[in-house]
């Protein structure tokens, strides 16, 4: 797909004032590539690496509407500005560039065709991504490539072919546990998409009330009797590791000991405490749940009438800022202060 913008440019050495002309294609001028982009000519690379690239300076000389104009111009303005190695310029060919061919439909399907089913060898694999570890794009690399890719996706669904092909290359496969707590903290509160938010309140943003309003009806009627699966055995056993950090018991060894082999020292003693706790409120539950109270005898309950008798609440008198009446008790704080009926009387 050709670019928008197209142009030639002239970069000057500002040490000896050698020069260099060369054309560049572009959709964003104002990008953080075009601006520091300089040219690409090998004897230009090596100068900009010997004198630093801030000692050139580029300008653009005029402007094309195809890459391919913009690629014939260079032979004129390397003429123009004696910018060729025999001149004391950095242009080693005449006519510009490195011998840049533009491919049309055709020849790019014909290349597309050959290049198909073609797999990287593991070498190639293991380099490449060497190559590229640690690396990270900026942040203005990654907001363009998400808004390249905004609508692209939409109505599309992947063929029974392409399914089954991604489901078979994951069989066997499964992610460390410390590759599973990193995607855990990725998607954990506010870093989740759907933090704070619901269906119904998404559909609003995009299709408005009545729409989501009718989608809502469909929803609850959709999801209304429906009969989840019934978890198998496995997937029980999963859920309660995760839970409590059970581990399956292995004779010879307590489980405080599994839970440190499972987890670490500090982890593990961690988990078993929890663990402890948990069991002992559930025994105490159950014990108060079971437990059926005796009712109290006459004697006991006479005992309590005698020492409770003659003695006063030690409440303390205050007065009401609004009607001034002075009293104890909770009908003070009741009918007066912030409730009195003279609060707002002029």
């Amino acid at each position: 797909m050709e670019k928008k913008i197209n142009f030639v440019f002239i970069t000057t050495n500002l040490l000896n004032k050698h020069q260099y002309v060369g054309e560049h294609s572009t959709n964003d001028i104002n990008c953080k590539a075009t601006k520091n982009y300089l040219g690409s000519g090998r004897l230009l690379l090596k100068k900009t690496k010997q004198y630093g690239s801030e000692n050139f300076e580029r300008k653009i000389l005029e402007f094309f509407p195809t890459k391919q104009e913009a690629f014939d111009a260079q032979a004129k303005y390397i003429r123009l500005y004696k910018t060729h190695v025999t001149q004391g310029g950095y242009n080693k060919d005449w006519t510009g560039g490195h011998n840049v061919k533009i491919w049309n439909e055709e020849s790019r399907k014909k290349i597309s065709k050959i290049q198909t089913g073609k797999k990287h060898s593991e070498e190639w694999k293991k380099h490449h991504s060497e190559v590229l570890k640690g690396k990270k794009h900026s942040e203005e690399t990654r907001k363009k490539q998400s808004e390249s890719m905004i609508g692209k996706n939409v109505g599309k669904k992947r063929t029974a072919e392409t399914r089954k092909k991604q489901s078979e290359s994951r069989k066997g496969k499964k992610d460390s546990n410390e590759t599973r707590q990193k995607k855990s903290n990725a998607t954990k509160g506010k870093n989740n998409p759907m933090f704070g938010k619901s269906l119904y309140i998404i559909w609003m943003d995009k299709f408005g009330k009545e729409i989501a309003d009718q989608k809502f009806i469909e929803y609850c009627k959709k999801i209304k009797g429906r009969k989840l699966k019934p978890f198998s055995e496995e997937h029980k056993k999963n859920l309660k590791i995760a839970k409590i950090g059970y581990i399956p018991a292995v004779k010879g060894i307590g489980f405080k000991q599994l839970m440190i082999n499972a987890y670490g020292e500090e982890e593990g003693l961690k988990r078993y405490e929890l663990f402890r706790c948990r069991q002992r409120d559930s025994k105490l539950g159950k014990k108060i749940k079971n437990r059926k109270s005796k009712p109290l005898t006459q004697e006991h309950k006479d005992n309590i009438s005698k020492s409770l008798r003659g003695k006063k609440h030690n409440l303390k008198e205050v007065e009401c800022p609004y009607c001034k009446l002075r009293g104890r008790g909770g009908n003070m704080t009741r009918y007066h202060f912030n409730n009195c009926k003279y609060k707002n009387h002029d």
